[in-house]
């Protein structure tokens, strides 16, 4: 495995930055206005979306690291951490996303934004009261009336570190029960997808299915899986392996249609094994990706923020002079990638990292300092004990 001089892993860097490249992409495409999803192109782009599912896998992979970092705090010690990386942007994403949508709304004709839109219902009490609690992610109709669309990856990654030392103690502690948590894991998505769980509106808004937190738990669990097997030192898999995950890989792609259930269920496990494989060269374009991938919470708000930016001001003048969808898609990857970087590094990075030291140098100091406390009152002796000790004739 490549690390860098800082210890972290150099090739899982590079598949995050590979990750939110493709997230970025699809939605600097999806966002073109009146494109209404009738493009030629809508199939091939739908699947960068699988960009999202491969940043769970990593964060399985890494979260099961972290874990074996938090030693001195255990439990308490990982959800500080967790919530510290999380909480400040999502907080911060959620005002600007609101400030976003009310600034966008007073320069653009009412026809535009008029009252029956999903925003202004979606801006009630309740709905508010349910974003704030990170429980959007329970409730179709709350990700259906989304006050920060995007989000809800976000939420999953949240519901998953809260339930990961309970997942780890009891149903993933090793490699073989790891799989075995990940088959149950994708039975249960697959088969209550179709169920209880399945949401649609009538305007074309995604199924629920596609977003729910137990659609996403098998890429969590894969990336477990892949942790057990580098932890256990297996630094090659059988080629045997890799032939049927190239083949696999291969007849995924031919058959990628529309179900995204089946590209979780297929086209990630079969990609799985190259992730631990592929030896990415330290070059140029891999550095710059590994750059992307250590700021991945950063970019992803930033990128939300700017495109809805780019849609608004630059992109519906253009649209509206006659511009054709490709030309308007490249003038979104031109403006999106260098705003999109220079926010996230300059700035949401920035907050990001202030945060994460804030919350866990404070939490650590006080943790160090209980345990110092309860040392040293466990190596005092009582007081009466002492006192009729030194009473005794000598």
């Amino acid at each position: 495995m490549h690390n860098d001089l800082s210890g972290r892993t150099f090739f899982i860097d590079v598949w995050r930055g590979i990750a939110i490249c493709a997230i970025l992409l699809l939605h600097a495409y999806a966002m073109i206005p009146g494109l209404n999803h009738q493009s030629p192109y809508d199939p091939q782009f739908n699947h960068l979306g699988l960009g999202v599912h491969l940043f769970f896998v990593l964060s399985g992979f890494l979260i099961s690291e972290s874990w074996d970092r938090c030693t001195t705090g255990g439990v308490i010690e990982f959800w500080v951490r967790r919530a510290a990386k999380i909480a400040p942007l999502y907080y911060l994403f959620l005002v600007l996303g609101i400030g976003t949508f009310l600034l966008v709304a007073a320069f653009t004709p009412t026809d535009k934004f008029p009252s029956t839109h999903f925003l202004w219902q979606a801006l009630n009490p309740a709905n508010l009261a349910v974003h704030m609690s990170l429980l959007q992610g329970l409730f179709p109709s709350a990700l259906e009336s989304n006050v920060a669309p995007g989000t809800w990856s976000i939420v999953n990654e949240a519901y998953f570190y809260l339930l990961y030392p309970l997942i780890r103690k009891f149903l993933a502690r090793g490699p073989n029960s790891a799989v075995a948590f990940w088959i149950a894991a994708t039975v249960a998505a697959n088969l209550l997808a179709n169920g209880v769980w399945s949401y649609g509106s009538a305007d074309g808004y995604p199924a629920f299915q596609n977003y729910y937190f137990l659609g996403s738990l098998p890429d969590f669990a894969l990336g477990m899986i892949l942790y057990w097997v580098k932890k256990r030192g297996f630094d090659s898999i059988s080629p045997a392996v890799v032939a049927a995950a190239l083949a696999t890989l291969f007849l995924s792609i031919a058959w990628f249609q529309s179900s995204h259930l089946f590209e979780n269920s297929i086209f990630l496990p079969a990609l799985a094994p190259f992730i631990l494989l592929v030896r990415w060269p330290q070059n140029a374009a891999t550095r710059l990706l590994q750059i992307f991938g250590r700021q991945t919470y950063a970019l992803y708000f930033a990128h939300l923020f700017v495109l809805k930016w780019l849609d608004t001001f630059i992109l519906l003048p253009l649209r509206d002079d006659g511009m054709s969808t490709f030309p308007l898609f490249i003038i979104n990857l031109l403006f999106a990638f260098p705003l999109c970087f220079a926010l996230s590094n300059y700035v949401f990075d920035q907050f990001d990292r202030c945060f994460l030291r804030l919350f866990v140098d404070k939490y650590l100091i006080w943790e160090q300092s209980r345990q110092q406390r309860s040392e040293a009152k466990a190596e005092t002796p009582p007081k009466e004990h002492a006192t009729a000790f030194e009473g005794q004739p000598q």
